[in-house]
């Protein structure tokens, strides 16, 4: 019998899945850690480049990365789920009313740190996660400028490096 889960690097279950609620999506890590870097690669095509700043009505700085990057991953998400919601700080919200009929959603930030990306610090990320019923239940937190990834679903978390190397997060401090 095959298992339902949420599948990892080289193909390991990450979350086993089995009998849960019907409402619930398994949810392939591997897929979301994919759309992170080629968000990534969006944003340093701009990077590499000359930064014109815009802002939004809340006078938060939006720049050519934050626009690409948010439309790659919508773009992927919409392919592979396209019937779970997706809340993105670069789009116009839904209702609250409408929101709170979602049992699932993504939450995105595709460049988290636009002031610093402004700066060419490097501390800037991509931030992708699926929430069910108001608990997020994995994500991907990826780092543009060093290809690093933090990922975690179920309680279970990892750093990739970016020569791909994987190692578990339990407890403690990983910094």
């Amino acid at each position: 019998m095959v298992g339902i889960g949420i599948i990892g690097k080289v193909g390991q279950v990450i979350m086993d899945l089995s009998g849960i609620n019907d409402i619930m999506t398994p949810m392939n890590l591997e897929f979301l850690i994919e759309t992170a870097h080629a968000a990534s690669r969006e944003i340093l095509a701009v990077y590499e480049g000359e930064i014109a700043v815009d802002l939004k009505d809340d006078r938060s700085p939006l720049t050519e990365a934050d626009r690409r990057s948010n439309a790659v991953i919508l773009e992927r998400l919409k392919n592979e789920y396209p019937h779970i919601p997706v809340i993105t700080e670069e789009n116009a919200a839904a209702s609250a009313e409408q929101r709170s009929t979602w049992s699932q959603c993504f939450l995105i930030d595709p460049l988290d740190g636009t002031k610093e990306f402004i700066k060419r610090n490097g501390e800037f990320t991509v931030n992708i996660a699926l929430i069910e019923n108001g608990v997020p239940v994995a994500g991907v937190v990826q780092r543009p400028t060093t290809g690093e990834v933090f990922a975690a679903a179920d309680g279970q978390a990892f750093h990739q490096a970016p020569d791909g190397i994987e190692t578990p997060l339990v407890g403690g401090t990983h910094y």
